[in-house]
């Protein structure tokens, strides 16, 4: 999971098909209890490379649990945290 945090974007990109074939390996109640507890802190990151790695980590595990509510969940998300969240500096 530290791999979604890294400052190479590519690195971020390769922990997020990693999950997407963690999530197809290991089934969709795994990833509800383990991943995306941990997707969602990153949603509180200062640092918004970090928060659109979590919206990209959420649509690959949607995709993959065929679930067809991520769209409503990452705009609960956003809603939720949009105030709280300060820009770069």
């Amino acid at each position: 999971m530290s791999w979604l945090t890294d400052h190479v974007f590519a690195i971020r990109e390769a922990a997020t098909n990693n999950l997407k074939k963690l999530v197809e390996k290991f089934g969709r109640d795994w990833a509800q209890n383990t991943v995306l507890p941990k997707v969602i802190q990153l949603a509180r990151d200062q640092n918004y490379l970090y928060r659109m790695t979590c919206l990209f980590a959420i649509n690959v595990c949607d995709r993959k649990t065929n679930q067809s509510n991520s769209s409503l969940f990452v705009f609960r998300l956003w809603l939720n945290h949009v105030n709280k969240i300060s820009p770069n500096e």
